[in-house]
């Protein structure tokens, strides 16, 4: 009976430390895809609201669409790829923890 309780103990051990491994680098992953679609979806505000200041109204006439597809880009990025990501990475955490646990 107590070989029994230590391989289950070890086996325990084993599957902890293995599963923290994992655990931290998915969330290190997780971090940077999300930090980079972060800088994606503000950069391009960014930008524009630099050409704005600096810009006269002609200037600003002419790089109008630029305007409109850099803060567009802004907002697709930042509504459709981000939101979703940082879901998906939740969800994927929480069932492997409750997996762990059951």
């Amino acid at each position: 009976m107590e070989e029994i309780k230590s391989k289950l103990n070890d086996l325990v051990l084993e599957l902890d430390k293995e599963y923290r491994q994992w655990y931290r680098n998915k969330s290190k992953q997780s971090f940077r895809i999300w930090i980079t679609l972060q800088l994606i979806a503000i950069i391009p505000g960014f930008i524009v609201s630099v050409l704005v200041a600096i810009s006269d109204k002609e200037l600003l006439m002419t790089y109008k669409l630029l305007i409109v597809v850099l803060t567009g880009l802004g907002s697709f990025v930042g509504f459709i790829l981000v939101q979703p990501a940082v879901r998906l990475s939740s969800q994927s955490v929480l069932k492997s923890i409750q997996g762990f646990i059951v």
